[in-house]
């Protein structure tokens, strides 16, 4: 069923939304320029399965298949299946809106699990051979001829793929007399394989500490993971901090016995194998596309810092409100009426290196304007130390909203690109919203 977007007049920076109503949809469409909406939703596990099957519609080849049927299976997102590819579509089927303004902030589940993939590889004869020496005459790694001496060169041989974890499994000679199956995670790391150390393979003895799985050592549908390892983790990694984050390989049964990998993520009280996030979509006139660009609007506290940052400035801390010490008068940033005073008298008399002196009004306002630039810059950059200049493969480009004082009161924007973390590069604006 289709959800019609009521639209909402802008005032200021401030943007609200309204609950679909067809009725007025079609009194306000033919007016659609001037109205702009931004919501929020947060799906649901039947919008999961309503996903999963729009993607399984488009689904060609095998991975496309099996990604399409894990968002219904986990109700989440992951690496493999990202939102950014999917809730588009999804959004085109559930809400209209006709205009090239609107925003929709979407809340979903994701996968901890942050690898693109489990490899499992089983070595065998011709695999001994090429380790060579001891191991190629015995088909087995042995108590002297260990595993981890040689693994990681061979494997190195075969492939070299980051962001996977390899799940060897070998022959080992425990003695003279005594062969065993084991196993070994690995990850391509910096160059070389090496054991993953947030990898955790499940034993038969874990298994049997959580009861039913302990039957044939393996969950299933009727015993799923999601129900006992949170449980097993908390007793089992009974000091873990806040944060941690842990890949739990586990054997499966559905028909025959596979092997699985899933993350868990101790959010302080328990372990989860998914965390919330939010990705934003627009509408583009046609249709809704994944769109990462950071709306931000300033506050008391974000002008606030580019006035701390003046205060420590080594040449412009001259430029501090000596009085108040809530305002400075480089950028013109004031953390007590939340704007930029962009008066030309008050920068004239506020100009302890008088850099203004000489200038014709044009000109004072040309350089305000530029450091009102190189100031916002400077603002994201402290602001947003952890940036990433890409989101799913595109580009994230930061809108800031602030306020200035002229005098009177206005609103305007700048748009900046990240180009590294951390890192902003001036775009465009001043833009007026007026």
């Amino acid at each position: 069923m289709k959800k019609y977007i009521l639209y909402t007049i802008i005032f200021g920076l401030l943007f609200s939304a309204c609950n679909p109503n067809k009725d007025i949809y079609e009194d306000i469409e033919n007016n659609a320029d001037d109205y702009r909406t931004e919501f929020e939703i947060t799906l649901t596990d039947d919008d999961y399965e309503t996903i999963s099957e729009l993607a399984l519609d488009d689904a060609v080849t095998d991975e496309e298949i099996a990604n399409a049927e894990s968002i219904a299976e986990n109700l989440c997102f992951s690496i493999q299946a990202p939102a950014n590819l999917y809730v588009g579509a999804f959004l085109d089927e559930e809400y209209i809106a006709p205009d090239s303004t609107s925003i929709v902030q979407v809340i979903f589940n994701y996968s901890v699990n942050e690898y693109d993939s489990l490899v499992v590889f089983e070595l065998e004869d011709a695999d001994y051979t090429a380790i060579g020496g001891v191991v190629a005459d015995s088909l087995a790694f042995t108590y002297t001829e260990l595993p981890g001496s040689y693994l990681p060169n061979y494997l190195f041989t075969t492939d070299t793929t980051s962001n996977y974890i390899n799940y060897v499994t070998f022959e080992y000679w425990k003695n003279d007399t005594t062969k065993i199956d084991s196993s070994i995670a690995y990850e391509f790391v910096d160059g070389t394989w090496t054991i993953s150390e947030n990898v955790y393979t499940l034993t038969d003895e874990d298994y049997e500490s959580m009861g039913s799985p302990g039957n044939y050592h393996n969950f299933s549908s009727s015993i799923p993971p999601d129900h006992y390892l949170p449980v097993f983790l908390l007793n089992k990694f009974s000091y873990a901090f806040e944060e941690d984050k842990l890949f739990i390989i586990y054997k499966y049964y559905s028909g025959s016995t596979d092997v699985k990998m899933d993350g868990y993520y101790f959010n302080g009280e328990t372990w989860v194998n998914k965390v919330q996030k939010t990705d934003q979509f627009i509408q583009n006139g046609t249709q809704w596309v994944f769109d990462p660009t950071v709306h931000y609007t300033m506050v008391k506290s974000d002008y606030a810092v580019l006035v701390d940052y003046i205060a420590n400035h080594p040449i412009y801390n001259g430029y501090l409100d000596q009085t108040y010490f809530n305002t400075e008068y480089y950028y013109g940033a004031s953390s007590y009426y939340d704007n930029f005073d962009m008066r030309i008298y008050k920068r004239q008399d506020n100009d302890p290196l008088g850099l203004l002196e000489g200038m014709s009004d044009d000109e004072i306002k040309t350089e305000l304007t530029g450091r009102l630039k190189e100031g916002i810059g400077i603002f994201l950059e402290l602001r947003f130390p952890d940036a990433e200049p890409v989101s799913n493969g595109v580009q994230v480009y930061y809108e800031v909203y602030y306020a200035t004082y002229e005098p009177g009161d206005y609103f305007y924007k700048m748009r900046f690109k990240c180009t590294d973390v951390g890192t902003f590069e001036y775009i465009e604006g001043p833009t007026s919203l007026n």
